[in-house]
C-alpha cells in the first residue's frame, strides 16, 4: 500500500474510489513484476550452478581415470609402444583438467601426500644374519640353468629381555 494513511472509504465517491483501485492494482502489478524477475534470476543461477558442479564432477572423474591408467598397476596398463605413445597425451590431459577445475572455482586438485615410513633403517653397526632360500637345483627341467628373477629383503630386530 502506500505509505500515506489509509482513506477512509466510506467518504470518497465512486471515482476516488476507481482511482484507488487502480493505483493499488498497479502497485500490487509492479510487486509481481518484481517477484517473477527475481525468481528468474534466481532459477538462472541454480541452474548454472548445477551445470558447474556436474561439470567438476565429470572432470574429477576423467583425472582419476587418467591417473589409474598412468599410475595404475603394469598388468592393467598399455604394454609396449603404445603404452609410451599415450603417456605424453595422458599428462597433457591431466595438467589441462587440473588447470579448468582451477579455473572453475574448484581450487588445486587434492595431491596424493607421501608419508615417510613409520619405522626408521636399522643402524648399519647392528649385526645382522643374513638368510637365503635357494631352490635344491638351479636347473631347469628341459637343461637349462634358471635365473635369479628378484629378491626380497626384510630386517627384523631381534630383543632380548633383560634379567630381572
Amino acid at each position: 500500500m502506500s505509505e500515506t494513511s489509509a482513506p477512509n472509504l466510506d467518504q470518497l465517491d465512486a471515482h476516488a474510489l476507481r482511482a484507488l483501485a487502480r493505483r493499488l492494482m498497479g502497485e500490487l502489478e509492479q510487486r509481481d513484476q518484481t517477484l517473477s524477475e527475481t525468481l528468474t534470476v534466481v532459477e538462472r543461477q541454480a541452474h548454472d550452478l548445477r551445470s558447474k558442479e556436474t561439470h567438476i564432477q565429470r572432470l574429477t572423474h576423467e583425472i582419476a581415470l587418467l591417473r589409474r591408467y598412468r599410475f595404475g598397476k603394469k598388468s592393467e596398463q598399455l604394454a609396449g609402444v603404445q603404452g609410451l605413445l599415450l603417456e605424453d597425451e595422458v599428462d597433457a590431459d591431466i595438467a589441462a583438467i587440473e588447470q579448468e577445475l582451477i579455473d572453475l572455482g574448484g581450487g588445486t586438485p587434492v595431491e596424493r601426500t607421501r608419508t615417510q615410513p613409520k619405522r626408521p633403517v636399522l643402524p648399519p653397526e647392528l649385526p645382522r644374519i643374513v638368510i637365503r632360500h635357494e631352490p635344491e637345483t638351479t636347473t631347469c627341467a628341459c637343461g637349462c640353468q634358471l635365473q635369479r628373477i628378484g629378491e626380497d629383503k626384510a630386517e627384523k630386530l631381534d630383543y632380548v629381555p633383560g634379567a630381572s
